[in-house]
């Protein structure tokens, strides 16, 4: 006869991480750079942004600076990180990830061009034209997740 488990030992992710890699620090520091003054496409106002991370992370003992922009000034950031790399070596930055899932919806449309996708979200009533040529592009967010959801359901 099995044996019958009352309670379960199985620790949840952050336990299991734990128990697996015990040297990595507990303790984790999520913050916000000071305000500053100007406007947040200007090129001076992005680098004192990395000057101010940069200090922050020095502070609290980080090695690296690990900042998240929006698209826009995303390729900013990393044009001033490709003229300065010496002084901007420890810097990461990240794209924001509503940027990220739209690029991915842009992809999977791309890749779903020629297939009558648009067409199967037109002629089922779903969405009208030109709201599937939005979604296409990948401009919509919302609308590209439940489109991508009501096509899955109609696959599968």
């Amino acid at each position: 006869m099995p044996e019958v488990v009352t309670k379960q030992s199985i620790p949840s992710w952050s336990g299991f991480n734990t128990i697996l890699f015990p040297d990595i620090p507990m303790s984790s520091t999520i913050g916000y750079c000071p305000m500053i003054a100007g406007s947040s496409s200007n090129y001076p106002t992005i680098y004192t942004v990395l000057k101010h991370a940069q200090k922050i992370s020095l502070a609290i003992g980080q090695a690296d600076t690990i900042i998240t922009f929006d698209l826009a000034i995303y390729s900013k950031v990393k044009e001033i990180q490709w003229r300065f790399p010496e002084e901007f070596a420890d810097v990461v930055i990240r794209m924001g990830c509503f940027h990220i899932a739209l690029n991915c919806l842009s992809l999977l449309r791309k890749k779903y061009t020629s297939s009558g996708l648009d067409d199967l979200l037109i002629e089922s009533g779903v969405y009208a034209a030109s709201t599937t040529t939005a979604l296409m592009k990948g401009k919509s967010y919302n609308r590209g997740i439940r489109a991508n959801k009501v096509c899955m359901e109609v696959f599968f």
